[in-house]
């Protein structure tokens, strides 16, 4: 079964460790991100969260990769994730992490 956070785990997504495994592509972690935000429901609060701060990392940091790999979704994607992001100080943890792990990978 394919498992959208463990790709964005091998991308970078600040929770615990990285998984194994090979690093996802751009747009494999556009795919895994999208899986997310369709099964929401299903994934835990916390986890939204660290994907809301990948997500905003990966459009502030590497704009023109974050745009290439969403296209027409991108603000859309982006708006999303700033909804997933409400704590501030938690947001600014996690985005740190997720940017620092994304240099590494885009």
């Amino acid at each position: 079964m394919w498992d959208p956070l463990q790709v964005l785990r091998r991308a970078g997504l600040p929770l615990a460790l990285r998984a194994a495994g090979p690093t996802p592509t751009p747009a494999e972690m556009a795919r895994a991100i999208e899986q997310v935000r369709i099964s929401e429901d299903a994934v835990a609060p916390f986890e939204l969260e660290a994907v809301g701060a990948f997500v905003l990392a990966w459009a502030q940091e590497w704009p023109s990769s974050f745009a290439g790999a969403f296209r027409e979704g991108a603000a859309d994607t982006r708006a999303w994730a700033g909804r997933r992001t409400p704590d501030a100080n938690r947001y600014l943890k996690l985005r740190r992490i997720a940017a620092s792990r994304l240099a590494g990978v885009l």
